[in-house]
């Protein structure tokens, strides 16, 4: 027989008796690990946006089959995916969200605060997400963060016929308790110390599912360990690690993805302000039937003519298709053109917009002044100039306010001065709106005057942290200096975080230190984690690799740090691997282990002979385990007994850097695993370097 015959059908052999080696190995870990339903919360935390569609379809890549998404109402009673009960920390905008309109909260973008990769993110509607879970066979965890949504949630779940499918959460986790003809799955939730087989059993019998979580957890042993011991679900901010830890390699390349939303401001501009009418958009599925009155907001056109006319027009102004007719969009037309006429402001339409300003607010009606605004904003500028420059003296402070908004949504640069005097402007919410409304006008004679308000002892936190927003849009190095100086010397995390997302989109080097130390406090203010986040971020995208700060953080750092830094790097791609293996030089076992780690997750072959020479030369043996039988007994056993017998860090290193290997899959690392299996001598990294040759023969 041919040589070369005989070795394929040996190697061919050889891969054979290795997968069932690990069926085999597979088979010791318990059923219930297999079953774990892995959960996502709010997406992929550390790569995108929380609760935005980015985040949640990256989560769903990575092996999610459950996404954890938080939900609020706005004013008008739309359902949609938010943490906290004001929008600043997670748009552009601000307010809180119980204040503001649907049509509003599609003004702002919802994924440039952590990195300028996701601009253009919008918040999700929950039927948006509904659709997305049904369409891709999904379960969701609804955290619903307020009282008074039952109806309008249960009505939506009965109308998507998703409620066999979604766990309520949050305000609602009791509900089904209570009401049960309310169909679909109960869950309960025990924390990990807790998950004994005697509580989840206690749980099944009362017809619960059981949920724990391992957030900020990215240790593949440690979740593994937790999974067998048989949740339902298993919570978690790394969905990929934990994809691994359980075996399930592929994740999902296949995800189904719904239609989205531009924003609003984009979609607006682009029907009123070009030279002849488009024809309007096709609504996205789940969006435009929910609407209501008001704008039309995926026909700005139509909503045009209604504001002109100052009604909503019929069904018998719609052609069969459900646009305008010809004839109506002549009118539209015309009318447009009749926007652009000197004087305006004393007309018919911009007159009724202008009382609408005021009269909206002598009748306690909020909602129509800033509706009014909106309408205003997104005329032609020449036409509404005037009228909005007048309203910024006007006396009500939220007519002031509302002006200032749509001068910062109109885009027109001769609005600065008078925007930079209302800095001044006694009330807070028009300082916070003039504040914004110059970061978006990205005027360079606004820089200034927003260093001031950054820097002003006498200024409103909540006024400081806006102003670090809009020098960060604006982007110029002028403001540098003045942004690390509040950012190391402010008590408030806010405000930190805002500085930090500032000097990112800045990009000088100069901030990379500050931003570093940044990372390696731990206050332990609820704030912190997701200043972190941005501050990390802001590291990635500085224009002078950071290499120095990286490593530091590696050194010094938190676990949660470790894990940030070693994220990023991931992300940060081919570019850190210097870094990287600078780091497997360090003193540290621990350090050296997260740079291995790291590697094996950029998955790039040139980290590979680094790598061996980690497996040979980090050698220790170790003591075989007890049988656990003999010394401990009850559900506490494995916990035990692994607390117990943790294995010496270059041991540690050792099974990080075999699995490493069989992670990136290279060919050449096949002799180096084929060594391991047969004279390893712990048991643990034989399994590994297993399960790796397995990776390497579907390569």
């Amino acid at each position: 027989m041919n040589t070369r015959i005989e070795k394929k059908i040996l190697k061919n052999a050889l891969f054979l008796s290795l997968f069932f080696l690990l069926h085999g190995l597979f088979s010791i870990h318990s059923q219930a690990a297999a079953e774990v339903l892995i959960a996502a919360n709010a997406g992929v935390q550390i790569a995108a946006p929380e609760n935005t569609m980015v985040a949640l379809e990256l989560a769903v890549k990575q092996g999610a089959k459950v996404l954890k998404v938080d939900v609020r109402s706005t004013r008008d009673e739309k359902l949609v995916l938010m943490r906290d009960e004001t929008i600043d920390r997670t748009t552009d905008g601000h307010g809180t969200l119980r204040n503001i309109l649907f049509d509003e909260l599609q003004l702002y973008d919802a994924g440039s605060w952590l990195s300028d990769r996701f601009k253009g993110e919008t918040v999700p509607l929950l039927k948006e997400v509904l659709r997305f879970a049904k369409l891709n066979h999904l379960k969701l965890i609804l955290d619903v963060r307020e009282h008074g949504l039952e109806k309008s949630i249960l009505n939506l779940l009965g109308s998507t016929d998703m409620m066999r499918e979604v766990y309520l959460w949050g305000t609602l986790s009791n509900l089904r308790e209570i009401e049960p003809s309310i169909v679909g799955p109960r869950l309960v939730f025990l924390s990990a110390d807790n998950l004994t087989q005697a509580e989840i059993d206690d749980a099944h019998a009362r017809g619960a599912q059981v949920m724990t979580s391992l957030l900020n957890c990215d240790d593949r042993e440690w979740i593994k360990t937790v999974a067998q011991r048989g949740p339902d679900i298993l919570l978690v901010d790394y969905p990929a690690v934990a994809a691994e830890a359980l075996g399930r390699f592929d994740g999902q390349s296949n995800v189904r993805k719904i239609k989205r939303r531009e924003a609003l401001a984009k979609r607006l501009r682009a029907g009123l302000m070009s030279e002849s009418p488009k024809e309007p958009p096709e609504p996205a599925e789940g969006t435009s039937e929910e609407e209501g009155e008001g704008f039309d907001l995926l026909d700005p056109v139509h909503s045009l003519y209604n504001l002109l006319l100052g009604e909503r027009s019929g069904k018998e102004d719609l052609d069969e298709s459900g646009k305008l007719t010809p004839e109506l969009r002549e009118k539209v037309v015309a009318l447009r053109r009749d926007l652009r006429e000197p004087g305006l402001e004393e007309k018919g339409f911009i007159a009724r917009r202008w009382r609408a300003l005021n009269r909206g607010l002598e009748e306690g009606e909020i909602v129509e002044s800033r509706r009014a605004a909106l309408a205003l904003a997104m005329l032609p500028p020449e036409a509404v100039l005037p009228v909005l420059l007048k309203a910024l003296d006007y006396k009500r402070p939220a007519v002031r306010a509302n002006a200032a908004w749509a001068l910062g949504l109109m885009g027109d640069d001769k609005a600065v001065p008078e925007l930079i005097k209302r800095l001044q402007d006694e009330d807070i919410e028009v300082k916070r709106e003039a504040t914004l409304a110059l970061g978006r006008l990205k005027h360079p004679d606004a820089i200034e005057p927003l260093r001031w308000v950054l820097t002003s002892k006498r200024m409103d936190a909540a006024v400081v942290y806006d102003a670090a927003r809009a020098l960060g849009w604006i982007g110029r190095p002028e403001a540098t200096a003045d942004l690390i100086k509040v950012m190391e010397t402010t008590s408030d995390w806010w405000v930190k975080g805002a500085c930090a997302r500032a000097l990112g989109r800045i990009g000088e080097g100069r901030a990379a230190e500050s931003l570093g130390q940044l990372l390696l406090q731990e206050p332990g203010d609820p704030v912190y984690p997701w200043t972190k986040d941005v501050a990390i971020w802001a590291i990635s995208e500085l224009k002078e690799f950071p290499a120095e700060t990286l490593l530091q953080m590696l050194r010094f750092g938190s676990v949660t740090t470790k894990s940030r830094a070693c994220w990023t790097m991931v992300r940060m791609g081919e570019v850190t691997i210097p870094i990287l293996i600078r780091a497997l030089r360090d003193p540290h076992p621990e350090i050296r282990r997260r740079a291995v780690e790291t590697l094996g997750w950029l998955g790039n072959d040139k980290a590979v002979p680094s790598i061996i020479r980690v497996v040979k030369e980090e050698k220790e043996e170790i003591p075989e385990p007890k049988d656990p039988k003999s010394e401990i007994q009850g559900d506490w056993a494995v916990f035990e007994l692994l607390e117990a017998e943790k294995p010496p860090e270059s041991t540690k290193l050792r099974r990080t850097a075999v699995w490493a290997l069989g992670k990136i899959g290279d060919p050449n690392a096949e002799k180096v695993l084929d060594e391991v299996v047969r004279n390893g001598e712990d048991k643990k990294i034989k399994e590994l370097a297993e399960e790796a040759m397995l990776r390497l023969s579907q390569k």
